[in-house]
């Protein structure tokens, strides 16, 4: 049951993953023993989605400010946007704290890939100010939430009972700031 969980998030599974692919511990029974700090962050890390990007700018954000950090890639339909973080998945190492990023509908899904012995926080996505009802038993898979919105924050507070923080999605700027463009015509492009 447990190798069902996992095999749909790896390019292997069972037995033919080669020493080399870092594997999550719901597939290999490791239950977050003695693990060192640092953060795990689960997501759609390879791929072109909205999700993806937010996972890797959250990375960048660990990067920064040289927290440790394992990456678990959720495989999903799509093309692949970052191909530069396979080298970095084949050697992750795996941490106290499992951060997932993912779009609220998934919570349950996501919920069953946590791992006993780690602190597991939910980073999700949701567009609603309501969820179903039936949901309520879902949200006891994390620890806590972080909310990228205080919109978030607020549904996820009204709707469960564990901690909430509002931890803003983190962006990327770049060295300098761009030139302002010059447009002729009718239509402009504001940029902030």
């Amino acid at each position: 049951r447990e190798l069902n969980r996992g095999v749909f998030s790896l390019d292997c599974f069972k037995g033919n993953c080669p020493r080399s692919v870092a594997k999550p511990c719901w597939l290999t029974g490791q239950r977050g023993r003695n693990r060192p700090f640092g953060v795990d962050l689960v997501g759609y890390l390879l791929s072109e989605l909205s999700l993806g990007e937010a996972a890797r700018l959250l990375l960048g954000a660990l990067d920064a400010t040289e927290i440790p950090t394992g990456l678990v890639n959720v495989l999903t339909d799509g093309r692949i946007a970052d191909p530069a973080l396979r080298e970095r998945l084949k050697s992750s190492d795996r941490h106290s704290v499992a951060l997932s990023v993912f779009a609220l509908a998934k919570l349950e899904s996501f919920a069953q890939r946590t791992c006993r012995g780690q602190t597991n926080i939910a980073y999700p996505y949701w567009e609603l100010p309501k969820v179903p009802g039936s949901w309520k038993r879902r949200f006891d898979g994390f620890d806590q939430y972080w909310a990228p919105t205080t919109f978030i924050g607020d549904m996820l507070s009204a709707h469960q009972n564990k901690p909430v923080h509002l931890v803003p999605q983190p962006v990327h700027l770049p060295e300098e700031p761009p030139r302002p463009q010059v447009f002729s015509g009718p239509l402009k492009f504001y940029t902030f």
